[in-house]
């Protein structure tokens, strides 16, 4: 535990802020793939009507039917990306932030004489910094787009099952 908490703190202060960005991030990520890929969570009462009105072959009822089905599930299918994306983007920004605010400190330290702890410690926090935002970053882009992925295939269903575009 103290290991962990030494890395930590050789990053820096922003490497706490990282690991809020990290954990709201994942969260929401984790709450995404839950969502979305639960068995059966998609399958509503508004699906069964317009699988009903199809075997009684109305289309226009139930063209209207998915339109309808389409919009109101719309919400939740597209529910935090724009947070998530935000996240994603902030880590390798916080990173970067950090590498300019380690490489700082290494020039202090030299400009006040105590040349090799004062560059070893700001250069170990800059790239702290940099590696953890590029950590988080990466694979909740890959994960981001699983779930967007999934999220349109969803709100085409209602179309695809009639044979529609969307």
């Amino acid at each position: 535990m103290n290991s962990i908490i030494s890395f930590i703190d050789a990053g820096g202060i922003l490497m706490w802020v990282l690991i809020a960005d990290a954990v709201l991030l994942y969260v929401l990520l984790a709450e995404r793939l839950l969502t979305l890929f639960a068995p059966n969570t998609w399958k509503t009462q508004r699906h069964q009507e317009m699988h009903t009105l199809l075997g009684r072959h109305r289309l226009q009822q139930a063209q209207e039917e998915a339109a309808h089905l389409a919009l109101a599930e719309h919400p939740e299918l597209t529910r935090f990306f724009s947070l998530i994306r935000a996240l994603i983007t902030i880590a390798p920004l916080l990173g970067l932030l950090g590498t300019v605010g380690g490489m700082i400190g290494t020039f202090e330290g030299i400009m006040l004489g105590n040349r090799i702890q004062a560059a070893s410690h700001g250069i170990a926090e800059a790239l702290l910094t940099t590696q953890c935002g590029l950590l988080i970053a990466a694979p909740a882009l890959l994960i981001e787009q699983i779930c967007l992925r999934r999220s349109t295939i969803l709100s085409e269903s209602p179309h695809r099952a009639l044979g529609m575009s969307a």
